[in-house]
């Protein structure tokens, strides 16, 4: 039970990545800045990571990517499991942390 978990512990944190890193990764920089900060919000708008430009390219980056990213996912899972209703059991907690992330 423990390794059965454990396994789905790390497909769910290493899908999550996959599908959402880049996005993940500036939410970082802007919780990490904004903490240091004391949540000030002027702080955060005066780093070079969140000019209009960048922001745009890592959410445009992070969206085309996710349909691709998605479907070979997905067909890796199916490798494995015949059920779509087990492969949307197992992507669920996956949604989960990436909404909560953001």
């Amino acid at each position: 039970e423990d390794s059965l978990r454990s396994a789905c512990n790390d497909f769910i944190e290493n899908t999550s990545i996959s599908l959402a890193g880049p996005v993940l990764t500036f939410v970082e920089k802007c919780k990490g800045v904004s903490s240091a900060n004391g949540g000030e919000s002027s702080a955060l708008s005066s780093q070079s990571f969140m000019n209009a430009e960048y922001v745009l390219t890592v959410m445009t980056r992070a969206l085309d990517r996710l349909e691709p990213e998605l479907g070979e996912i997905n067909t890796q899972m199916s490798l494995y499991m015949e059920s779509a209703a087990t492969r949307s059991i197992l992507l669920k907690p996956v949604v989960r942390k990436i909404a909560r992330l953001l």
